[in-house]
């Protein structure tokens, strides 16, 4: 029985989204060698994630094997793509159509039950991870080389692009994970490439073949889509143009936004213990947007658990970010005298 269409009837996927998974997995069928890699486009926040899963069961319908899902290098961000996919995917899971993993706790060895049904690897994007998954398929499951394999970039532009002129030469080398993935796609017979992202640039700006490069010892993998496929933006999507739209002052997303003075950056910056007293924190001019923002969140925050009260709900907890300058120095400097204010 066919994956996708159960998906889509259990998620409810309109047809925008359908069309989408469709058309991306159709060209990924006839771009299974490592030079053609592909890119689903989508904006931050708008459902990449369910995009790309909906890729994996159609690719699944299709006649794939096997997927790799490589993630941004944290432990956090796999566990929680292994807890969507195995959310997404269970009722398969649960009738032994499929087997998830996170590469670092793979099950050993996998039965030879489990090796003839649908295969999903997660991976962090980090050297080990991604010398596990080479093991994994060269020393314990040569076999599944000659699958249909479909390896999965979250975050594309993270770490999956990367080099650098080795000191004092003229030699081009390719980062670490970077070099490691190209090895992967090399090693697999039929392998399709996707990249999942919504900053695109880095990729977008390689060429379209890194072999007439007569600064480089090696041969690397086009990193540039041969194909992108933009995803459709749902109805509740709220991004970029909600905040920063330049909407007229009777529209309410023109408060969403609040800039924040050069003058008062320049403040919070400052070590001069005269530019933001302690004893004038509430009523100093040199931080009015730094004020507003924390008296604005006290209060929602306030109203959140007045409305949670009423409701006989349990009151949640929550907590507000301050990210006043990209410098580590800076950022000590103006929150180390007064984080206990």
């Amino acid at each position: 029985m066919s994956f996708y269409p159960r998906l889509r009837d259990t998620r409810n996927d309109d047809e925008p989204l359908q069309r989408c998974i469709e058309t991306v997995v159709n060209q990924l069928e006839t771009a299974t060698t490592p030079n053609k890699p592909g890119m689903l486009l989508g904006k931050i926040q708008s459902g990449k994630t369910r995009a790309f899963l909906g890729i994996i069961a159609r690719s699944f319908d299709k006649g794939f094997d096997v997927t790799i899902v490589l993630t941004k290098g944290t432990k956090t961000l796999a566990k929680q793509t292994v807890k969507r996919i195995g959310r997404d995917f269970k009722d398969f899971i649960e009738n032994d159509e499929m087997i998830l993993f996170d590469i670092m706790s793979a099950p050993e060895p996998l039965t030879r039950s489990e090796l003839k049904r649908k295969i999903i690897i997660v991976a962090k994007k980090q050297a080990q991870n991604l010398t596990r998954i080479q093991e994994f398929f060269d020393k314990k499951y040569p076999e599944l080389k000659n699958r249909r394999v479909l390896l999965v970039d979250d975050e594309a532009d993270m770490a999956s692009v990367r080099f650098a002129k080795v000191k004092g030469t003229k030699k081009i080398e390719q980062g670490t994970i970077a070099t490691q993935m190209d090895q992967l796609r090399q090693s697999i017979k039929e392998i399709s490439f996707l990249q999942v992202t919504a900053t695109p640039y880095a990729l977008y700006l390689q060429p379209e073949d890194y072999e007439d490069s007569s600064a480089s010892s090696e041969i690397y993998f086009p990193k540039r889509p041969a194909f992108t496929e933009l995803l459709p933006i749902h109805d509740a999507y709220i991004g970029g143009e909600d905040y920063f739209g330049g909407h007229g002052p009777d529209n309410p997303r023109s408060y969403l936004y609040i800039e924040v003075p050069t003058k008062e950056q320049d403040a919070l910056r400052s070590n001069d213990g005269r530019v933001i007293r302690d004893d004038r924190i509430w009523t100093s001019e040199n931080i009015n947007a730094l004020r507003l923002s924390l008296m604005t969140f006290i209060l929602a925050v306030s109203i959140r658990r007045w409305q949670q009260k009423e409701l006989e709900q349990q009151p949640l907890k929550y907590a507000m970010i301050i990210h006043n300058d990209t410098q580590r120095a800076c950022t000590q400097m103006a929150m180390g005298d007064r984080k206990q204010t």
